[in-house]
């Protein structure tokens, strides 16, 4: 399971057929042969508005590099040198697991924050 797959099931955002919604089909699909199961598009939007969001949660100081080909996406709390990072040579991944990380620290209304961003 990818980073941003695991991100998506955190949240508690169920995969969506693509096949079926390109056909028209909003909810059930006819033939479940003919079903492509995928997550919702992690856009460029959604990217900035979870680092403004880890930006506010508790003071974070969002970081983010490039080295050798590697994103590192980096948080953490003022005051404190404990780091939470993500990294990945894709930044969408990167970020996804830096998410994953900070996940078991966020309130449940971060967490709705998360998931209204995801959606």
């Amino acid at each position: 399971m990818s980073e941003i797959e695991k991100m998506y099931e955190n949240a508690g955002i169920n995969q969506v057929c693509n096949t079926c919604e390109l056909r028209g089909f909003k909810r059930l699909c006819p033939t479940k042969e003919l079903c492509v199961r995928t997550n919702p598009p992690f856009t460029t939007e959604k990217q900035i508005e979870l680092i403004k969001l880890l930006g506010n949660v508790r003071d974070y100081t969002v970081e983010i590099d490039k080295f050798k080909g590697v994103y590192y996406v980096g948080c953490r709390s003022a005051g404190s040198n404990d780091k939470l990072w993500g990294s990945s040579n894709v930044f969408e991944d990167a970020l996804a697991e830096l998410i994953n990380e900070t996940w078991f620290c966020l309130t449940e209304e971060e967490k709705q924050q998360v998931k209204g961003i995801l959606e």
